[in-house]
């Protein structure tokens, strides 16, 4: 009933239940239901691949232990956390998020022609249902409380991240489609980055930059990479002087270091410079046990706040995962949680001569080491599932003959 064959490992369910949860995380009901309900169903099958004896628990115990065990930590004290339910929540939610993107990647990863489909495809409906939504947008019908286009999700950001981060994934497995495969993947890529600009989301052109970068500059020879930094300098120049809403936005954040009593209370850059202060006092004051996971949003109250509400109950998290990090479970948690990463991506770019597919491990952890920087990425289930996706290439790359090998 449950061969790979006719469903589990079918290529059309496997892609259906990939687009329930990357499509609708951080949204409220009913897709809130949809994305949970897929995620079970998900790790449903993962298990049922382990009882059929098609995925071997022993090899996979290194990498999940590996990407879940910095929750260990902050569990230990968690009658000390500032709200205990709020604290066991989204540690609930960060480990599933972490087995739910597990089980969907080890799927996928058990057939090399389901992977390289479903990453062509998810790419097509996402931009099909993005661009459909645009035109919605200009013509008035779909609204959205800020102003900005964001696709289906409410956040801007939410909306250019997700699609920063399908099309750079798709284009590091270009080579390995037909031509016309590869028309359509370039297409995509293309169409990616005009729906981040229309965004004005200055977090999703940082990331599919950066991706398209790395994936020319791991690539090229040595003059190829002097090429691609003075092209990746005359375009950062280019944004930053032609009058356009990314470039507003990197001159406000410019201020933050330049002449930061030009800003404004209700602005993002000043409002983070806030937070990462009030965030590092209220680290300082709670080194080793932090004050609870996602705990952060009882303590910081940012001015902006203040303009919708004179007392308001719910403050904000840090919007910095290395602070919010500290704040969940203090510095151990803090070097728990990284030094995994840190060390598959520095082995991945030791063996990168030996191994081209490590190419994509290196690009994505090296993005979520800088992304992190200006989010919180512990329970966003778009960065996990990249995450986890890096991590699975560097522990499962050895294709043979369009299939992992069955010792996986």
């Amino acid at each position: 009933m449950f061969s790979q064959n006719n469903f589990i490992g079918n290529k059309y369910f496997l892609l259906l239940m990939g687009m329930a949860v990357l499509f609708t995380f951080g949204m409220d009901a009913p897709f809130f239901y949809i994305n949970w309900f897929a995620g079970v169903i998900l790790i449903f099958c993962f298990f049922i691949k382990i009882y059929k004896g098609d995925i071997n628990v022993k090899v996979n115990i290194l990498p999940f232990t590996l990407l879940t065990f910095w929750v260990l930590f902050p569990l230990l004290f968690t009658f000390f956390a500032t709200d205990i339910g709020l604290h066991l929540k989204y540690i609930i939610i960060s480990v599933f998020y972490i087995t739910v993107s597990y089980s969907l990647i080890k799927l996928l990863l058990n057939n090399k022609d389901n992977l390289l489909f479903f990453l062509l495809n998810v790419n097509v409906i996402w931009i099909s249902i993005s661009i459909i939504t645009l035109v919605l947008f200009f013509l008035g019908i779909v609204t959205y409380d800020n102003g900005y286009f964001s696709g289906i999700f409410y956040n801007r950001n939410q909306f250019a991240v997700l699609t920063a981060s399908l099309s750079g994934v798709l284009l590091y497995f270009l080579k390995e489609y037909d031509f016309k495969q590869r028309v359509v993947a370039i297409a995509l890529v293309f169409f990616s980055l005009v729906l981040i600009l229309i965004s004005s989301s200055l977090k999703g052109l940082i990331i599919i930059l950066l991706l398209i970068a790395l994936y020319g500059f791991i690539r090229a020879d040595r003059k190829q990479k002097i090429s691609l930094v003075i092209l990746a300098i005359i375009t950062l120049v280019t944004i930053m002087v032609i009058d356009n809403p990314i470039s507003e936005r990197l001159n406000r954040f410019i201020l933050v270091f330049s002449d930061p009593n030009q800003l404004k209370a209700t602005e993002s850059a000043y409002n983070r410079v806030w937070l990462i202060k009030e965030s590092w006092g209220i680290v300082k004051e709670n080194p080793f046990m932090g004050v609870g996971v996602n705990n952060s949003i009882l303590m910081l109250f940012p001015p902006y706040l203040y303009f919708f509400d004179n007392t308001p109950d719910i403050g904000t998290y840090s919007h910095n995962n290395y602070l919010e990090m500290l704040l969940n479970g203090g510095f151990i948690t803090l070097i728990i949680y990284y030094l995994p990463i840190v060390y598959v991506l520095v082995q991945s770019i030791k063996k990168l001569g030996i191994n081209s597919r490590l190419n994509i491990v290196v690009a994505l952890l090296f993005l979520k080491l800088i992304i992190d920087f200006a989010q919180v990425s512990y329970f966003d289930f778009g960065v996990i599932f990249f995450t986890v996706f890096g991590f699975l290439i560097y522990f499962f790359s050895n294709y043979q003959d369009g299939n992992l090998n069955r010792n996986t």
